[in-house]
């Protein structure tokens, strides 16, 4: 069978919603569409709230609805390959290297350092590291209410853990296991997503994953388009089929224009969601499907820039704090110094490897 060819769409697309994440959180401090408690340290989603700006609230609910949702489905899309690539074992091994090591260093090394901001924002500047240290432990105790970007490395491994489990067991059962889905297959699929996410917003529910909690609408529609990622992946590295695909980049602007009628007409959310996603993939596939310098150069280091840049934000919010510029003005600031700093850091980290001062290997599995 010949390899399928390489869609630059998708890691184009993976890219830009990295940048959105970032931009996110540049103008959290400047929002109010998430709760939040003055005297709380730990529970907010953000650690700083300075002046809010409405539009900034009304993006924030707005992109809520699909940016990291395109993430788990751009990621199940590279399940299968890599699966089929390494193998159960080696998969694993290397999903633990690329996702789980990251995101255990960054929770237990990093994630308090997040919150340094807020004892000061209180007023608690001789706060001991000890007192702190305590603190962090009660939290991850009772559960955390923000672990910055590694909450998304932590359900993404445990979705990847569980995948390839059901590949492995799947495999034992039936050598000959093929998935031959129809377009009307697809959009089935995308309807049974929208429907348990209605379901999940009807009758709402907590889903517990150790360290974090997930509302049952967002743990619905997490996993349900990091499945159908791997379904789409699937068809196209076994079975050479990117008729879906295909399908979404021929009719982008009409599934663009249902979306803002969607939004026009205040559908539900589930269906606003799918209707971003999807219009969102099938652009990038109409516009995006060729290598973009500039695009290139970020994708390679994309995973430094997510996991690093929450520190930076944190901390730029809180320095701004006592300056009376705009916060159009503020979170411009935080956008390029964050992205900046994290690739200084990225490409430091390149230098310094390929130097020979650290070992580690690099690049994307």
């Amino acid at each position: 069978m010949s390899a399928s060819p390489r869609l630059y769409a998708l890691d184009n697309l993976r890219t830009l919603s990295i940048l959105l994440v970032l931009a996110r959180h540049s103008i959290f401090a400047y929002q109010d569409f998430y709760a939040f408690y003055e005297r709380a340290v730990f529970g907010n989603i953000h650690p700083i709230l300075d002046t809010v700006w409405t539009p900034f609230s009304w993006l924030v609910g707005f992109s809520d609805r699909f940016h990291i949702t395109t993430l788990f489905f751009v990621s199940g899309i590279f399940l299968y390959r890599s699966f089929r690539k390494y193998g159960p074992v080696d998969f694993l091994v290397k999903r633990w290297r690329r996702l789980g090591r990251p995101m255990l260093l960054g929770i237990v090394c990093l994630v308090w350092l997040f919150y340094l901001p807020a004892f000061w924002r209180l007023g608690l500047k001789t706060t001991s590291l000890r007192g702190l240290f305590g603190s962090w432990a009660l939290t991850a105790t009772n559960g955390f209410g923000n672990l910055g970007p590694f909450w998304f490395l932590y359900v993404l491994f445990g979705f990847n853990l569980a995948t390839a489990f059901s590949f492995k067991v799947t495999s034992r059962l039936g050598r000959n296991f093929k998935l031959n889905l129809s377009l009307y297959g697809y959009w089935k699929l995308i309807g049974g997503i929208i429907l348990l996410t209605l379901f999940a917003e009807v009758f709402p529910f907590v889903v517990p994953l150790g360290l974090l909690s997930l509302s049952g609408r967002n743990f619905v529609q997490y996993l349900g388009y990091f499945l159908l990622g791997g379904v789409v992946g699937y068809a196209q590295q076994r079975e050479n089929d990117t008729s879906f695909l295909n399908l979404l980049k021929r009719v982008w602007l009409p599934l663009s224009l249902t979306t803002l009628g969607f939004f026009w007409l205040e559908f539900p959310r589930p269906f606003l969601s799918a209707g971003l996603i999807l219009s969102g993939i099938g652009t990038s596939l109409r516009f995006l499907n060729r290598p973009i310098p500039w695009l290139t150069f970020l994708n390679r280091r994309s995973f430094g820039i997510y996991y690093l840049h929450y520190l930076f934000v944190v901390y730029l919010h809180f320095w701004l704090l006592q300056v009376g510029w705009h916060p159009g003005v503020k979170a411009l600031l935080v956008f390029s110094g964050s992205l900046g700093g994290s690739l200084g850091l990225v490409y430091l980290w390149e230098k310094l490897t390929a130097f020979g001062f650290l070992r580690a290997k690099t690049g994307r599995n």
